[in-house]
């Protein structure tokens, strides 16, 4: 058995047939010796250019399609691809496959490699005019999606194909690069830019309009940045606690400064619906649960720790942890839930519980919720199952055995609810 692993390049085509001779030949010169087993997917859409031809001459695998665009044409490929790991580049000459020998070692250890022209020893050869609107472009869908990714727009990338079996890509153009590594960080998986330098095009010409292809990435922009901001997003709790928007900011962080002082992360703890929130990226002695896999792939490729699961059906020991936090999970569970037995069955005798939810025994709640669904994207994210409040959430969690130690409120809109299990 090979432990090298086993390659599908994917060249989305159109009027490349001068070019491409010299890149399979460069292909199968840096890989052969580096992969299992190659195989070369052209995408094309025909133009009669002798492409199909050049690729049965060369032992690469066609499709053609006349309706395909470029967006279609990549996700066609990434569909087709029958190896675990698939490259895309373009067929132009303007990246050098090289390259792809470094991506196959950096692949190891995360799910996404980007070939970065803005990296550190990252650069291209281009006209000013060509390099500057790249740079406003790449800045601007940074900056309105919060992405860290320097080179979103790039096409040069090598991906794990069991990517494409969690995403779905719904671009129609060029702007489906930046959708591709928005949308696959955004469900948990780990991106990395490796440097590369962009070379100018061999033969033809290039079939990217600067304005069209500038104002799809516009409009690309905001759309992915309603996503981006929803609480679908792997990382949304912990973007909360850092939020530009000062009531956002102050929100969170008080909230989990009451939750510090009222049960301080001590011994093994678990964190019900734990999302991507502080108590369980800052504190190793934490185990969180959530049933979101985006948020679960997120917080294991930061190495926290993090189980996949419902809150009404826990698949841990019982009396396995010293503390338990519930922080606003109630609400989104229908009221016969087994929610609340589960929670204390993994408590140990002596262990403390704290519970938060919107408390609707008041009317500051009710009001505040409306007043955030002003300014969110995602009118859903409080869109509660379940109504408690003080009495009744106290009631559910006695009714178990459980003792109430301290009730606090936060801006008379959550309630927090600390108890005790009795020892035995």
């Amino acid at each position: 058995m090979s432990d090298k692993p086993n390659l599908t390049v994917v060249l989305p085509t159109m009027r490349e047939a001068g070019n491409l001779p010299w890149l399979f030949k460069r292909l199968h010169e840096e890989l052969d010796d580096k992969v299992n087993k190659l195989e070369i997917l052209v995408v094309d859409t025909p133009t009669g250019d002798g492409t199909e031809e050049l690729c049965k001459e060369h032992g690469a695998r066609y499709i053609g399609d006349p309706s395909m665009g470029f967006a279609d044409a990549l996700k066609r490929g990434f569909k087709e691809a029958t190896h675990e790991l698939i490259q895309t580049m373009d067929a132009d000459g303007s990246h050098d496959p090289s390259y792809i020998r470094w991506f196959l070692d950096e692949i190891e250890t995360c799910d996404l490699v980007i070939a970065s022209r803005y990296v550190p020893r990252g650069g291209q050869e281009t006209t000013f005019f060509r390099y500057i609107t790249s740079r406003i472009l790449n800045i601007w869908v940074g900056t309105v999606c919060s992405m860290k990714v320097l080179d979103l727009s790039g096409g040069f990338k090598l991906y794990k194909k069991e990517i494409f079996d969690v995403i779905d890509l719904e671009s129609s153009g060029f702007e489906i690069q930046c959708e591709i590594a928005i949308t696959i960080y955004g469900h948990g998986f780990k991106i990395r830019e490796a440097p590369f330098c962009y070379h100018p095009r061999m033969e033809g010409r290039s079939k990217a309009a600067i304005i069209k292809y500038g104002l799809a990435f516009l409009f690309g922009s905001l759309r992915l940045r309603k996503y981006r901001n929803s609480r679908a997003y792997c990382d949304y709790d912990e973007r909360a606690y850092k939020s530009r928007w000062p009531f956002q900011r102050i929100w969170q962080r008080k909230r989990y400064a009451i939750i510090k002082d009222l049960l301080k992360p001590e011994g093994k703890c678990l964190d019900i619906g734990c999302g991507s929130g502080p108590l369980v990226i800052s504190n190793n002695n934490v185990t969180g649960l959530d049933n979101n896999p985006n948020i679960i792939r997120y917080l294991n490729n930061e190495e926290r720790n993090a189980v996949l699961g419902n809150a009404d059906m826990l698949e841990f020991k019982d009396k396995e942890y010293d503390n338990v936090y519930c922080c606003e999970v109630a609400e989104y569970m229908p009221k016969d839930t087994l929610f609340f037995e589960e929670a204390v069955r993994v408590l140990k005798p002596g262990g403390k519980l704290l519970v938060t939810t919107p408390d609707y025994g008041k009317i500051f709640w009710p009001l505040i919720k409306r007043i955030y669904k002003l300014f969110v994207s995602d009118k859903a994210a409080h869109d509660h199952v379940s109504h408690y409040d003080e009495k009744t959430i106290k009631e559910n969690f006695e009714k178990h055995g459980l003792n109430v130690l301290k009730t606090k409120r936060m801006f008379g809109a959550i309630l927090f609810v600390l108890f005790e299990k009795p020892v035995e």
